[in-house]
């Protein structure tokens, strides 16, 4: 039966599985620790209480969670901050860093005993009281910018190129301008002095919060993290002689910006963490600082550094293409030519990447607004025109180190493979059945595989599964055909074009497979994913791709 059930209605783990609690209680009264029955008879919370049995300054707690034994329970060790565990444990909630990132090394056959055993070795390999410890092969769990006590709200932005200041460039920074909406709580930096001179941010965020207020801001440049306590924060970097000007560090609504050393992923890899300190009526509080870096770009992109020189031309904004010109912004490629004549429409938002809000405005700025706000160092060009219709069109596919037809338009298609062929510009033909249960991605590699017109002679009588009714369907207030399908297919079809242009640009693509043809469904309209890699050869008497290679 659906619908939600009463919360006081659901059993805590302990009442589902009363064996698995009595064991736990017995291995845990072994080890001296004692349950607090208090908390389990008021608040339904199974908490322990006890202490390490290899360094007795540490008194441990375990709460065990309602997922539990899915989730391991979490273990705290509330000693002073000189005794917390080197990076392995977090400062704010005296939690320890148990079994690896996100819990991986957890178990759901593992008992109380598992739990008490990783917390010894925990305490007994990184507490400053063990000085024999030996940390060369530590991975950092996180850094520890990531531990301070934020306002909740409050929020800022650090963007490009400020995010990938280097040690060397922030040696010769002074201070900032800081854009702040009082409203939203959040802001970003505009422009930072370095050197004596002003460097404003990327123009497309220099844009962002364009209603709020613009405050000078302090940069203290530290050799260390800061004092955690924002209330005494003030005082503390007066002390240490990095504020001189008491009246500057008293001043009403002051951001004064912290930058220090902080260690990322294994010991010994440095970055430059950022923190905003905010004092307003003399009540500091510390804002977190988001960092626009290539760090991101490396870490979860492969060939973003490869492609942010790369220039691609995409015709054709509707649905397909813009999942195609968002997926190609956000794998790195640095500038995109948008072209297509026609209008958003409100209904269009069932499968395109924009908001109902953009209705009316011609598709390719609608799009490159989505980019924008994606990734807004990528440099757009939008041409609300048809592809055949103007010179600057032309130009700009013929500066382009790869042309995508997203269109599903045979006139468009032709158009395109003539001027590929022409000028030895790599080319990509996709588009979908009827149904959206096929996608089709011819690619058109100059000197090594046959064009479209090769592609049509030799597969153009074989038709992919689509809608079993063969019939153009009619959007409302459009002026072409559209055809059926969720954007579940769509997002499939648009992943396997991006890969395919990828392959292209970065010569991975293999010869051989220049025709993809992915369905989901066969013939007579049911589930059945496949996906066929096939040759697409020149003929040698083509009189496009053919005759255009001896030229």
């Amino acid at each position: 039966m659906g619908g939600s059930q009463n919360v006081d209605m659901v059993e805590s783990w302990f009442e589902q599985f009363p064996s698995l609690f009595e064991r736990e209680k017995r291995i845990l009264e072994q080890y001296g620790f004692t349950l607090d029955v208090e908390r389990l008879q008021k608040e339904k919370i199974v908490v322990f209480h006890g202490r390490s049995a290899q360094i007795k300054e540490y008194p441990i707690t375990i709460i065990y969670p309602d997922g539990y034994p899915s989730f391991p329970p979490d273990v705290f060790c509330n000693v002073p901050d000189e005794l917390l565990l080197v990076r392995h444990q977090r400062k704010d909630s005296k939690s320890l860093c148990m079994f690896g990132f996100a819990n991986e090394r957890w178990n759901a056959s593992y008992t109380a005993r598992e739990v008490i055993y990783e917390a010894e070795e925990l305490i007994v390999k990184y507490s400053p009281l063990n000085f024999n410890n030996n940390y060369e092969d530590d991975t950092v769990p996180e850094p520890l910018i990531n531990q301070f006590p934020y306002n909740e709200y409050a929020k800022l932005l650090i963007p490009y190129p400020f995010g990938n200041y280097s040690f060397e460039d922030l040696k010769l920074i002074q201070s900032a301008k800081i854009r702040y909406d009082e409203k939203l709580k959040k802001g970003i930096i505009i422009e930072i002095q370095k050197d004596n001179e002003w460097v404003q941010a990327h123009e497309e965020y220099y844009k962002w919060f364009e209603k709020g207020t613009v405050y000078n801001a302090v940069i203290c440049k530290l050799p260390q993290t800061p004092h955690f306590n924002s209330s005494i924060a003030l005082e503390w970097l007066k002390h240490e002689g990095y504020i001189r000007n008491s009246k500057t560090a008293k001043t009403l609504n002051q951001f004064i910006i912290l930058t220090f050393p902080d260690e990322w992923g294994v010991r010994g890899n440095y970055r430059m963490s950022w923190i905003a300190l905010r004092n307003i009526q003399s009540r500091p509080y510390w804002i977190k600082c988001y960092l626009i870096t290539e760090d991101d770009i490396v870490t979860r992109n492969p060939y973003g550094k490869q492609l942010k020189d790369k220039t691609v031309s995409i015709v054709g904004a509707g649905s397909l293409g813009s999942i195609v010109a968002t997926s190609i912004a956000q794998e790195g490629v640095g500038t995109i030519n948008l072209i297509d004549y026609d209008d958003y429409e409100p209904g269009n938002t069932v499968r395109h990447q924009v908001s109902q809000f953009l209705f009316g405005v011609p598709k390719v700025y609608a799009v490159k607004d989505r980019i924008l706000q994606l990734n807004p160092r990528t440099k757009v060009s939008s041409f609300p025109v048809r592809v055949e219709k103007k010179r600057e069109t032309f130009q700009a596919l013929l500066e382009s180190d790869l042309i995508i037809d997203t269109t599903g338009n045979h006139n468009v298609s032709h158009y395109l493979n003539r001027i590929a062929t022409r000028y030895k510009v790599p080319l990509i033909v996709s588009s979908v059945t009827n149904g959206a249960w096929s996608c089709e991605i011819v690619k058109y590699i100059p000197l090594q595989s046959g064009c479209w017109i090769c592609w049509n002679r030799r597969y153009g009588n074989t038709i992919p599964p689509s809608a079993p009714k063969n019939e153009y369907q009619f959007a409302p207030g459009c002026d072409q055909p559209t055809f059926v399908g969720g954007i579940s297919s769509i997002n499939i079809a648009g992943g396997l074009i991006v890969q395919s242009a990828i392959d292209i640009m970065l010569n991975m693509s293999k010869e051989g497979q220049e025709y993809v043809l992915w369905s989901e469904r066969d013939l007579q309209g049911n589930r059945s994913y496949s996906i066929n890699f096939l040759p697409n050869p020149p003929f040698s008497d083509c009189n496009v791709c053919m005759n255009n290679s001896m030229k």
